[in-house]
């Protein structure tokens, strides 16, 4: 028994006030680990050390038993192998559930980038269909500011002949309700004027089709003003 207990202090293993047969094993109190492996190589080293005291143990009561002439008790050694696997399970969870959340991230942020790359997308789209659409406004009103003078300048020109052909009119019924022959040179520059007068109808009529805001057909509208 003596040398059992000289065998634990060397291993480092302390001895309770138990009885002689079953001493106590008080084992010191270790600080905390500060990683998985040296939790491993801990586990390792203690299972080895119980072992190791077991091992002595039942060398020792083998021991006594051939000395007091019976054959010592077998204990069971404790296998090693128990204490690695339940430090290697403890580990392997560890990892597994590590590398599981770090899944689960990285497809949330691979969705996230994806959602912002699709939204910087739309947003673009948008900017872009707003500015066509405020371009081509732009353009509509630029050319109705560039054609309604040229439109209103065209209708006083075409006012003022319309005032001149009812002059020529009335002339004209002047002469015919006398009896009284037109003078060649008068009815030749009648003829002239009446031609410039056509083309220039011809022309408002253009303009007009030409204007955006037109509500009124110019045929509609010359035919409204020659009937006085």
């Amino acid at each position: 028994m003596e040398r059992l207990r000289r065998e634990a202090q060397r291993r480092g293993i302390k001895l309770g006030p138990g009885s002689a047969s079953e001493p106590d094993i008080v084992v010191e109190p270790q600080p905390e680990p500060k990683s998985v492996t040296e939790a491993k190589l801990r586990a390792k080293l203690q299972a080895k050390k119980k072992a190791n005291f077991l091992r002595a143990q039942q060398q020792n009561a083998e021991q006594l038993g051939n000395d007091n002439g019976a054959p010592g008790e077998q204990i069971p050694p404790i296998p090693e192998n128990k204490q690695q696997e339940g430090a290697g399970q403890m580990s392997g969870d560890t990892a597994a559930g590590t590398t599981g959340k770090k899944k689960r991230k990285g497809k949330k942020g691979q969705q996230a980038k994806q959602q912002q790359q699709f939204d910087a997308i739309n947003s673009s789209i948008r900017e872009k269909l707003a500015s066509i659409a405020a371009r081509k406004e732009r353009m509509h009103e630029i050319r109705a500011q560039l054609v309604r003078p040229v439109v209103d300048e065209t209708f006083r020109k075409a006012e003022q002949q319309l005032n001149s052909i009812t002059e020529m009119r009335k002339l004209l019924e002047e002469v015919q309700d006398k009896g009284e022959q037109l003078p060649e040179e008068t009815a030749q520059m009648l003829e002239r004027q009446l031609e410039a007068e056509e083309s220039g109808v011809g022309a408002v009529a253009s303009a007009a089709a030409a204007l955006p805001d037109s509500e009124i057909p110019f045929a509609e509208s010359i035919q409204f003003v020659t009937k006085f």
